[in-house]
């Protein structure tokens, strides 16, 4: 009789087969990797850009609603380790922007950087009331930041300028340039400031004054208000029947056609 002989694989077809399932089975764990480290990337991304608009928001925010008085926005330029640190001051009131919503009174408000223990720079607000009555605070928004830089426009000189210390008077606009990689593109803001007239701004200006001047035709517009009427008739206004000044026709009517020049004598 001839022996019983079982079908089997040989060595060398389970060591191809192993190392086939080991390639199979390390491309899906580097494609796994790949997939979550880019969606990892790709929200970190977009949880940065998100924060990067929101605060350019509340700058925006912040410079529409300046207060109306002195020294409502001022700026100096600052430079730690030549990295520009710029500090952006402006005067403002309470509410959940400023991280206080029941407080009373104005603050005053620096933006700008800081070198934060162990190397590198945060950007934050260091807010403080006006009257001083209690110490300023710092508040760290984000770190690794490598460069905060502001310039102003000044309408008069019609230029860019890096320092703002004009206090009867704001810029035109602010520019905001943030660096978080030194060797990439700043973020930029641009930000309009309203316009407020120098008058307004000045420590003599009364905002419950009354006009001091009545101009001409005042007491005609009194009259017209108050319902009383003229001797003349008409009611608070000159006669629309009778002529003007300089002889023109009355208002509301047209002028009379011009009259042919008169015959001349003929010659005899």
């Amino acid at each position: 009789m001839k022996p019983n002989k079982a079908a089997a694989f040989t060595l060398l077809e389970v060591m191809i087969a192993v190392a086939i399932l080991g390639l199979v089975g390390l491309s899906i764990f580097r494609f796994v990797e790949g997939t979550l480290a880019g969606v990892a990337s790709g929200t970190e991304l977009v949880e940065e850009a998100e924060f990067l608009e929101g605060f350019g928001a509340f700058l925006a925010a912040q410079m529409e609603h300046l207060p109306v008085r002195i020294g409502a926005i001022t700026g100096e330029p600052h430079r730690f380790d030549q990295v520009s640190g710029d500090e952006l001051r402006w005067i403002a009131t309470p509410g959940p922007g400023m991280l206080t919503r029941f407080a009373n009174g104005e603050y005053t408000v620096a933006l700008t950087t800081r070198q934060v223990p162990g190397g590198g720079f945060e950007i934050g607000l260091n807010r403080q009331d006006v009257e001083a009555r209690e110490e300023a605070r710092w508040y760290p928004l984000f770190g690794d930041v490598h460069g905060f830089e502001v310039r102003y426009f000044d309408a008069a000189r019609e230029e860019w300028v890096e320092r703002w210390s004009d206090l009867t008077n704001r810029p035109t606009l602010v520019l905001v340039k943030l660096w978080r990689d030194p060797e990439g593109e700043p973020h930029e803001w641009m930000l309009p400031i309203p316009y407020v007239s120098r008058d307004a701004l000045s420590p003599q200006y009364n905002f419950n004054r009354r006009r001091r001047g009545r101009g001409r035709g005042s007491r005609n517009r009194d009259a017209d208000r108050s319902g009383e009427r003229d001797p003349r008739g008409n009611r608070g206004g000159r006669d629309r029947g009778a002529p003007s000044a300089d002889g023109s026709a009355p208002r509301g009517e047209r002028p009379p056609p011009p009259q042919p020049p008169p015959n001349r004598p003929s010659a005899p």
